[in-house]
This record gives structure tokens, sequence and C-alpha cells, in this order.
């Protein structure tokens, strides 16, 4: 099979001005009437297999520009459709240029919701969706702020393109043990599974962090977790969350004050509480970022950790929020979804006055390259705003840092940043 990295239609005329253009001295606005004038070719490679890809791009020529009476900046974008009704628009990033480059990740999700895909599970029943599929693609011409001068090209026929799954969603595990039954983590029995599945917040996606809340019978507690239910069944090698290593080597544990944490590894040895010796909910955290589990008795109120970054000369000598940098920089967390995110900083003797702003998330591309791509959080007052502790302010989705003035012999403070309200608290810690 062969995979198209580019699909290229040939330029057929492009140059300072377009074949529709007139050569008028006094040039006025005229409404596009005739879209044949808006052409997209049929590719060369058109009927070969194109299987996208989550970081791939598809290349699309514009071949003649609308005839608007004049020659101007057009902004071009893209439709995608499974039968010509329906369609799914697809925008690139640079909107001016005649040659778009558009994300097949975009192109993916289009197809799932044009197939009225919205999760996991109504991806894992559309075996039509998971196939190759015919895609059709045009073009779309508009002049910024002006809704009569849309017009769209004629339609290109893909006849053989593969998708994937690329709507965001929570991702899932699984709870296998006594409670379930000990149903092999296979495809087979994914139906009985389905409500034995620990899921990612809503608020969360990506997190890694999976949660559930389950009723155990008496004398059942006895499990551990798979990662996805494959053909090897008890013998997948690699998506098993146990106590320990081994087949039945299991790990008996206490609920102290109703609460059990500690870590897990890759194997097959079950978690144990010989103390669960009456029907009862259970709530329980796997985060598999840090190979820790929590158990905690009850039906609790469950709330995924989430993270901004602070970047600065206190947090790795700026060190750009990189994925690779993660460990350098200091992290303000959110603990119950409040988007309130705080942390305690340790200011070394000798650091002096210091500037930091923040990064709403992690990017995992090159160092160069993230100082451009991060959301920012900044001091609206301007760049280096000098500040003594305390200080509360407001915060913006800018570049600015604040420069604390009045920890030259070290200390520590507490962060606060508040994003519903945009505000942030800094304030220096007495002991």
């Amino acid at each position: 099979m062969i995979k198209k990295l580019s699909i290229f239609f040939a330029v057929a005329a492009v140059a300072l001005g377009f074949t529709g253009c007139k050569d008028d001295n006094d040039p006025v606005y005229q409404e596009p009437t005739d879209a044949t004038e808006f052409k997209l070719n049929t590719p060369a490679f058109a009927s070969q297999f194109y299987q996208l890809s989550p970081d791939g791009l598809m290349t699309l020529t514009v071949e003649t520009q609308p005839d608007y009476g004049f020659v101007s900046s057009v902004l071009y974008s893209a439709e995608i459709s499974l039968d010509k009704t329906s369609v799914y628009p697809v925008t690139p990033d640079l909107r001016t240029n005649t040659v778009m480059q558009l994300k097949e990740n975009d192109i993916a999700v289009g197809m799932c919701n044009l197939a009225g895909i919205t999760d996991r599970d109504g991806w894992d029943a559309n075996p039509v969706a998971q196939g190759v599929q015919k895609l059709y693609v045009r073009a779309v011409a508009q002049l910024s702020g002006v809704e009569s001068s849309r017009v769209v090209s004629n339609w290109v026929e893909l006849p053989q393109v593969q998708g994937f799954f690329a709507i965001p969603s929570p991702g899932f595990i699984y709870f296998i043990g006594a409670a379930s039954g000990w149903k092999a983590p296979s495809p087979e029995n994914a139906e009985v599974l389905a409500d034995w599945r620990l899921w990612e917040s809503e608020t969360a996606i990506g997190s890694g962090i999976y949660s559930a809340v389950f009723t155990i019978p008496a004398e059942q507690a006895q499990f551990r977790f798979y990662t996805e239910l494959t053909a090897a069944g008890w013998d997948n090698p690699t998506g098993t969350l146990g106590a320990r290593e081994e087949n039945d080597d299991n790990e008996d544990i206490t609920l102290i004050d109703g609460t059990y944490q500690g870590s897990y590894v890759i194997g097959k040895g079950n978690w144990q509480i010989p103390e669960w010796t009456e029907d009862g909910e259970l709530t329980i955290v796997v985060d598999t970022n840090n190979k820790t589990v929590q158990f905690t008795k009850g039906a609790q109120q469950i709330y995924t950790p989430r993270y901004i970054y602070m970047v600065g000369q206190i947090a790795g000598g700026w060190c750009p929020p990189t994925v690779k940098n993660k460990d350098k920089l200091i992290e303000l967390v959110d603990k119950t979804e409040s988007d309130i995110y705080t942390a305690t900083i340790d200011v070394p003797a000798g650091t002096g006055a210091f500037n930091f702003r923040f990064a709403k998330d992690l990017v995992d591309m090159p160092d160069n390259d993230a100082w451009g791509a991060a959301e920012w959080i900044g001091c609206p007052e301007g760049n280096d705003f000098e500040i003594d502790l305390p200080y509360t302010g407001q915060c913006d989705a800018g570049q600015n840092n604040w420069k604390v003035m009045n920890l030259s012999d070290g200390g520590k403070f507490t962060v606060t940043v508040d994003l519903g309200a945009m505000s942030v608290d800094f304030a220096e810690v007495t002991e």
C-alpha cells in the first residue's frame, strides 16, 4: 500500500494576477457568480491508497482564484465530505496561501464527525469508518469580512482514504478481578467489561489518570488492571498493571483510615483487601504517570489534578515549557478542578531579584519552537513588572513577566493563579 504524504493539485495559473481578475483603474467589487472559475484539479495520485496519520499533512493547491473584479488577498480553507451532502470544514494554519496544508488529524476528526462518531465506543462499533472510504474535498475562498464573497470549488474525489479515531475523548483502563467475574481481558468480553472501566476526567483528557467507583461484594476485593483488551488476553505482556510481577503473587493491603496508597508494576499479582467482609463501594484512582494507585472505602468525589507551569529564572533557569523539560519547571496544581492553581516556591539565598511567567501546558516540540507555541499567562502591567511580596493582581494571556524584588536573601513564597478570575496572588511564607 502506498502512503501519500502530500497531494498536489497542479498549479495552472499561479502568478501575481489570476485569470479571472480585471485590469481596471477603478476596481469595483463584484460578487463571484461563476464558481467554475475557482478550481482544484484531480491529482495524478488521487486513485491511490491514502492513509491519514496524526502528524501528517495533506497539501491542496488552488488552481484559479474567484473573480472578485480586482486582485485581492483571499482567505482559503477546505471542506470534506463522505457523500457531497454533509460537509466538515478544515482550515489550514496559513489561510492566504493558494497552497493549503491541512492537518491530517483535522481531516480524521472531520471524517469521524461526518460518520456520527463522538466517542471510542462509537468508533469501535463502526467498521465502515475504520476501513477505506471514499472522501470528497473542495476548496473554499472568501474575502475577509465579506460574506457574499464566499465561493466553493469543484469536488475532488479521493476514493481510497483510511482515517483513524481522532475525536478527543477520555481514555480508560479495565478493572479485572473477582467482582467482575474474572472475565479475560480480551475483545470478546468488551461488552461485559464495559461497566468495569476506569475513566479519565472529561476536563483532563490525556492526563493518564483514571478513576471509578465500583461496588465490591464481600470477600471479593481481589483485582488488578489492564490497559486494553487484546487477543493475547491474560498473556498481554505490557498491559497488565498489578501489585507484583508474578501471577498469584498477591499483596494483602490494609485501608488505613479508609485509604490505601501504593505503586503498581507491570505484572499479574493482585491487590487483596482481607478486611473487605461486607458489600461496599470502593473508589479507585490509577495514575499512569507516576505509576501509583489509591483505593478509598466508599464513594468519594474524584478530582483529576491539573497543572500549569512556572517558567523563569527560578524555574530551571528559563527552560522553555516542553515535555522533556517537565522535571526542571515548577508545577502549580489544581487538585479540585476549580481552575485555581497553587504551589509553594523555595527561593535559594543569593538569587536576588527574579522574574517569571506561567505556561498553561507543556508542548512536545524542540526548545526553540516552544516559546512561540506555548499558551502563556503573563503580567498585564508590562514586562518585568517589579513587585514586592505580598502582591495580588491580575494576569492575562501574554508573555510579560513579574519580577520579585524583596526575596534577595531567599525564602519561601506561595503562588496562586486563578484562571477563572484571571488573577494572581503571591505571598511570602514566614516561619
